[in-house]
C-alpha cells in the first residue's frame, strides 16, 4: 500500500508515556497503521535511546533527534541547537498557532 503521508510526533520526556499510549491505540484501532511511517522527534540522541527502551510497538517507527537536524538542515532561518531548545532569542518568523 503507497501513501503520501506520515504521522509526525515531537516529544519529550516527561511525556514518553502518552507516546507510548497513543502508539498502542493507534496499532490497536488505526487499519492499516503498519504501512504508515511515524516519526517520532526528540531533542538528543540520548533521548533518542531512552525513548525506545519504552517502546513496546510493531509500527514503522522511525526517531530523529534534534541535535542531528538542526545544524543539516538546509533552511533559510538558521539557528544554533541551543537557541532551539532553549530560545534566548527568537526569529523575525511566525512558526505556527499562537
Amino acid at each position: 500500500m503507497k501513501n503520501n503521508f506520515c504521522i509526525h510526533i515531537q516529544t519529550i520526556p516527561a511525556h514518553y508515556r502518552y507516546v507510548y499510549k497513543l502508539l498502542m491505540s493507534l496499532e490497536q484501532l488505526v487499519e492499516n497503521i503498519l504501512h504508515i511511517p511515524i516519526y517520532i522527534v526528540l531533542d538528543s540522541r540520548k533521548e533518542e535511546e531512552e525513548f525506545l527502551k519504552g517502546v513496546r510497538s510493531n509500527l514503522n517507527l522511525n526517531t530523529l533527534s534534534m541535535e542531528n537536524i538542526v545544524p543539516n538542515a538546509n533552511l533559510e532561518y538558521i539557528e544554533d541547537l541551543d537557541n532551539v531548545l532553549k530560545p534566548k532569542n527568537q526569529l523575525s518568523v511566525f512558526w505556527g498557532g499562537r
